[in-house]
Order: structure tokens, then sequence, then C-alpha cells
């Protein structure tokens, strides 16, 4: 009888996407660090970025071995006359480091390796009406395949 490895887990798909963008200088130039994640910051003062992925669906029948999911990048502007185009100009460099994930052979992330990105949308404009005002931002989905790197020596 073969006895399989034991799979490897992948971590969430927020964890990779937040971790993907603090990696790159082009959305890093529009937002600070500590300000990309999968919830909202306890100051809504600068610019921010917030992730949220759909679960997703497993490859091969073996759930968290691979993925694929969807994700949502909203990206805020901050508290200034310039807030639209704070949040255009951070969700275009969200979108534009995110066609092209895939094409980053050095990130890897807690084991997990990006294989497939593409965006399902274009960014759009569509203020937050959960805020009062409502409060200016750009949002965009994608779609991403996210495998778990082989361990050395499989």
């Amino acid at each position: 009888m073969t006895v399989l490895p034991e799979p490897i887990e992948i971590p969430s798909v927020e964890k990779i996407i937040v971790a993907y963008y603090k990696s790159r200088v082009e959305v890093l130039a529009h937002v600070a660090l500590g300000r990309i994640a999968s919830r909202h910051p306890s100051s809504l003062t600068d610019p921010w970025v917030r992730i949220m992925a759909t679960p997703g669906r497993a490859l091969s029948g073996r759930p968290r071995v691979g993925v694929e999911a969807r994700v949502q990048v909203e990206c805020y502007g901050g508290n200034t006359s310039d807030a639209q185009a704070e949040a255009q100009d951070l969700a275009e460099a969200c979108a534009s480091v995110h066609a092209v994930i895939d094409e980053d052979p050095d990130f890897t992330f807690d084991g997990a390796v990006i294989t497939d990105g593409a965006l399902s949308t274009d960014p759009w404009r569509f203020p937050d009406p959960d805020f009062t005002p409502a409060r200016e931002r750009y949002l965009f989905d994608a779609a991403l395949t996210i495998i778990a790197d082989a361990p050395p020596g499989s």
C-alpha cells in the first residue's frame, strides 16, 4: 500500500494577499504597511486596503492543498479633500500588481505559492455607504489559484 504524505495546509487567502501587497513597493507608495488588512483599521485618517476572500474551491479533492479563490479588494481614501484620488490611485496600484501576481516566482507565504491570478473586474468607484458621510472607495474583484509548495525532498 502506498502511503501518501500528509497534505501541507495553506494559510488563509486573505493572509496571503495581504502579505503580497505588503511586499510590493507599487502599493506601499500609496499606503502605509500596517494599513493593508482583512478588516478596517482603528484610525480612518489615512488611506487603507481591505481584502475579503470567499472560501476557495479545493483542487483535486484535497482541501487546503490547493485552492481556487476569489477576493474583493477595497481601497479607501483618507480624510482629505483628495480622498477620491487617493482611493483611485491605491486601487490602480493594487490591481496592477494583482494582474501579475502569478509571475512573481520569489513570493511564497508560509508554504503557499500563487500559480494563477487574474482580475475579474477593473477597479470602480463605489463610495462605502456604511460610513457617514459615505467614504471614498474603489474596489475590484480578482481570482487566484494557490497551492502548497512541496516540502524539500518530496
